[in-house]
């Protein structure tokens, strides 16, 4: 005990306050809520409401298969995060502005080639888990659909990821606010066929998403482009920047960080590999524990995201025993909201699945 209490000694009047990490982490946590917890749990719902396991099996395996292609989109802005922080906190922001461009096309090339492999091995990823013709039959097209949304997600993340180099949250959380309302009308639309549209099914869902992620793209290219504010990064236009050498500084940052995150991603696509032999009941019951799993880890995804930021400008401007105390108190932070939550699903396991 004494040793935790000497190694967050002294860490309360360094680095950022507490309301201030707080006022940083929250609209992360609704960012991150929105990004990989509520879509899959809220269309697994209406999904439901068709009645065919078949179609709720697909969308389990499918979506449990994409999340590796969003966790691979996550790690090029959290390199690039680190790097335009830094040049923030250094006030060197033409640079910020450029990198921002290396950044944007790098996460298009990678984003589009990701796209390509998963339109042309949709069939063959649901059928290599073994699963009936049927669930085949409605799962391919709809991952194929669900990729192009991958790939606007790819684009959308490196922007958002910009506006938290610069250490602002609240936008990118109203960008994913408008956007998850937007899936949820448009999902319960298309699927179920209401207010005079025709019924899709699990298409539906995929083009919900592409309206979904077109929202947020758009939404962060007008708030960059057009927010006064943010002119003192560009002296010209990101778009016309790409410089080879940084691209791929960026990608060498990166290469850690997908390691880390898709190793973990990919157990999830293995271990279902496995359960897809027990048939469609198994698959089903498998994503609903995932989802709830994924869902009590928002908070940890939270912290994750402001640590790189609040970091790196604290690197950038020399204040290295300022970084230190944030990386402690937002380790604090992040163990008591973690805990708290994983003690719930533990102990309420019946109900949380039941509901």
């Amino acid at each position: 005990m004494n040793f935790i209490t000497q190694k967050f000694a002294g860490i309360k009047d360094k680095g950022e306050s507490l309301p201030r990490i707080l006022y940083y982490w929250f609209p992360e946590l609704i960012s991150a809520t929105i990004l990989i917890s509520l879509p899959p749990m809220i269309d697994s719902w209406i999904i439901s409401q068709l009645g065919s396991l078949t179609m709720y099996g697909a969308l389990g395996l499918g979506v449990n298969f994409l999340h590796t292609s969003i966790k691979l989109a996550e790690a090029i802005p959290t390199a690039a995060i680190a790097i335009i922080g830094r040049h923030n906190g250094a006030k060197e922001y033409d640079e910020c502005g450029k990198s921002l461009g290396d950044t944007f096309w790098t996460t298009f090339a990678i984003g589009f080639f990701v796209f390509i492999v998963i339109y042309a091995f949709s069939f063959g990823i649901y059928r290599w888990n073994n699963v009936s013709t049927a669930m085949v039959a409605v799962g391919a097209p709809f991952l194929r659909l669900k990729a192009l949304g991958v790939f606007l997600t790819f684009m959308s993340l490196g922007l958002l990821g910009f506006m938290r180099a610069v250490k602002n949250t609240r936008i990118p959380m109203l960008l994913n606010i408008i956007g998850i309302a937007s899936f949820i009308a448009f999902d319960y639309t298309l699927v179920l066929g209401k207010f005079g549209f025709q019924e899709y099914g699990l298409l539906g869902s995929a083009y919900a998403t592409l309206l979904q992620q077109s929202i947020i793209l758009f939404g962060a290219l007008g708030y960059i482009l057009f927010n006064t504010d943010y002119k003192k990064y560009f002296s010209n236009t990101f778009f016309s920047v790409f410089r080879l050498k940084k691209a791929l500084h960026i990608l060498s940052l990166s290469w850690p960080i997908i390691i880390d995150k898709s190793s973990i991603s990919l157990s999830y696509v293995w271990l279902l590999g496995m359960v897809a032999s027990f048939g469609e009941q198994s698959i089903a019951t498998f994503d609903v524990v995932k989802n709830l799993e994924r869902f009590a880890f928002n908070p940890a995804v939270a912290s994750a995201a402001i640590i790189t930021f609040l970091v790196s400008n604290a690197l950038g401007a020399r204040d290295n025993e300022g970084a230190m105390a944030n990386i402690k108190k937002i380790y604090l932070l992040t163990f008591l909201t973690v805990a708290p939550v994983f003690f719930l699903l533990c102990f309420n396991a019946s109900y949380c699945i039941s509901f």
